[in-house]
Parts: structure tokens; C-alpha cells; sequence
């Protein structure tokens, strides 16, 4: 099915994956803001990254992100910028 808009063609899967891309990008950028706040002090305290953890997977906090493999970039990113663990 396709729907013409302003005589533009617009598929609904690609809006559809179009909108789930901006929530992916949400979910991670929330994630983000929760991480910096956790490492603003220069510690990243254990029990913080539990807690984060523990928020997601009670409340799928951050949506379907894999926040296995989202914190490890955050925590690799702040190893690099030399944020004490």
C-alpha cells in the first residue's frame, strides 16, 4: 500500500521503522543522560551501574535497547576519558 502525501510517496514500514529508529535513539540518549549523571563525579560507584540496571529490568527503562552492551561502551568511553571505576 502507499500513501501520496504533498505528491510524495510515503511507505508505511519505513515511517513505521522511521519512528522506531527515533525511540531506539531516545532510549539510548536516556541512557546517556543517566550514565553521565552517575560518572559526573568522576567515581562510577558499582552499585550505580547496578542500580541502572536494576531500572530496566524492572521498568524496561531504556525500551528494547540491549543495556548489556550499552553500558559496556559507556563504561569503555569513560576508561578513555579516565573516569575512575
Amino acid at each position: 500500500m502507499e500513501i501520496v502525501l504533498n505528491k510524495k510517496a510515503i511507505d508505511p514500514k519505513s515511517d513505521f521503522n522511521r519512528k522506531n529508529m527515533e525511540t531506539l535513539h531516545f532510549n539510548k540518549l536516556l541512557l546517556k543522560t543517566a550514565f553521565s549523571c552517575m560518572a559526573c563525579d568522576g567515581d562510577i560507584d558499582k552499585r550505580e551501574v547496578q542500580l541502572i540496571k536494576k531500572l530496566h529490568q524492572v521498568n524496561s527503562t531504556f525500551g528494547e535497547i540491549d543495556i548489556e552492551t550499552e553500558m559496556e561502551k559507556l563504561l569503555l568511553a569513560s576508561i578513555q576519558m579516565d573516569i575512575t571505576l
